[in-house]
């Protein structure tokens, strides 16, 4: 009996080195099908997200009230909605066109550690072996990045960070998984791929070959090391203590750390959810009246 083709869901925050990790394990033999995203000044040596995935995703995040950018919580029972049922609808359709006949293939959208239950759900009834690889970095130089390319104030893109870790932590459990820091990746990709190899049970199919560690080499350039960010960030901010555990303790006191930090999450999202609604319907709001006053004055 043939064994069923393996798919990689890399989850992570916007700025995390998704992007940097996906495209190294590209190289080492993953298929990242489909259409991708082009690179921008943005990113300018490529997202590596499939653009139909990113539709999906950010339709379905529109549907629920939410966006890339919103910490909030998503709705209760959100994959009961209708917008949730044709999405998975749409996930099984793009597994079969593009990644069908792929014994290993990659997925990366940072959407995806929101939306991970829907996808691993769509994934399993497709076919595949699910295996998911959690991109970490310093919340603080998220922030600083996220500053600098959409304007986010720190204590947002810290919130972010957190959603979106603590999301992914939760969803991925109970399957083959594993996790890695940006700066680790810099400092020896050769390392943590073999040390991911293992976690995920994968053998990388280009594992042995020079050009493409040589390629690897190239492409981990000293410009994509980041600036780091606010190091005077208050020590028992929630994201900055979350990470130092993060990167002090073993596999295993990660992952619990990750689930520990759940009902603190839900803490906060019923403490600031509300705030952050209202100001959200503000700010939309005061755009809505300035387009009309641009109207009117034209």
């Amino acid at each position: 009996m043939a064994e069923r083709p393996v798919l990689v869901l890399v989850l992570g925050t916007q700025r995390s080195g998704t992007s940097a990790l996906t495209r190294v394990l590209g190289l080492l033999g993953c298929a990242v099908p489909g259409a991708l995203l082009a690179a921008n000044p943005g990113n300018p040596t490529g997202y590596w997200e499939n653009a139909q995935a990113v539709a999906i995703d950010e339709e379905l995040l529109r549907a629920l009230g939410r966006g890339w950018d919103d910490p909030r919580a998503l709705p209760a029972d959100w994959q009961r909605a209708d917008a949730a049922v044709a999405a998975r609808a749409r996930i099984g359709r793009l597994l079969a066109d593009e990644f069908a006949g792929q014994p290993l293939s990659l997925l990366k959208d940072p959407r995806l550690s929101l939306l991970a239950p829907l996808w691993i759900e769509a994934a399993t009834a497709s076919g595949f072996d699910v295996r998911v690889l959690l991109a970490l970095r310093d919340p603080r130089d998220v922030a600083a990045s996220l500053a600098r390319f959409s304007g986010m104030a720190p204590p947002h893109a810290h919130w972010l960070w957190l959603r979106h870790v603590v999301a992914g932590g939760i969803a991925s459990s109970g399957l083959p998984r594993a996790s890695i820091h940006y700066e680790d990746l810099l400092a020896d990709w050769r390392g943590q791929a073999a040390r991911i190899g293992r976690a995920l049970g994968l053998a990388w199919p280009q594992g042995g070959n020079e050009a493409a560690a040589a390629a690897i080499d190239a492409f981990l350039r000293a410009d994509l090391r980041p600036v780091s960010g606010d190091v005077h960030a208050a020590a028992d901010d929630p994201a900055v203590a979350l990470y130092a555990r993060l990167r002090a303790g073993d596999a295993e006191d990660g992952w619990r750390a990750i689930e520990e930090a759940q009902p603190l999450l839900a803490g906060l999202a019923a403490l600031c959810d509300p705030l952050h609604a209202e100001l959200q319907e503000m700010a939309c709001a005061t755009r809505s009246a300035a387009a009309s006053a641009i109207s009117c004055s034209s």
